[in-house]
């Protein structure tokens, strides 16, 4: 929710100025979350004892570049869409990748969801639902 409200605030214009591009926004969101990621990593001793940073050889690997390209494709288009003023249908749709990346776990990657994923899930949906009738019932 925090990310989303900074790319919803950083992609308008304020006081008359032009905002920032989505694509510029999506950058530095991207950056600024790798590094987090590598820096959490080094310091709970992620790598250590890592011998082999590679997948297994069997790893279909146009499964990893076609995430990697839709992450960031799906980043920009909403970065563009909260850009546009449509927070809450926008909002339905971040929701909605929860369990569709659940689903996409389980079907490409043979990962057994345990309940409390279900669970976690559900929730998401049952949120963006509440969401997208709390909007259309305050127009």
């Amino acid at each position: 929710a925090l990310a989303h409200m900074f790319i919803r605030r950083t992609t308008r214009p304020l006081d008359g100025g032009l905002g920032d591009a989505p694509e510029t926004v999506v950058l530095h969101f991207m950056g600024w979350i790798s590094i987090v990621a590598l820096l959490v990593t080094v310091a709970t001793g992620g790598f250590v004892g890592t011998t082999d940073a590679t997948l297994a050889p069997s790893t279909p690997w146009i499964w990893v570049a076609a995430m990697a390209a839709a992450g960031v494709a799906g980043q920009v288009f909403l970065s563009r869409a909260y850009a546009s003023g449509r927070a809450p249908s926008v909002a339905l749709m971040s929701y909605a990748a929860i369990p569709m990346s659940l689903g996409l776990d389980v079907l490409v990657w043979d990962i057994a969801a345990n309940p409390l994923q279900v669970v976690g899930s559900g929730v998401m949906v049952v949120a963006g639902v509440l969401l997208v009738r709390g909007g259309a019932a305050s127009k």
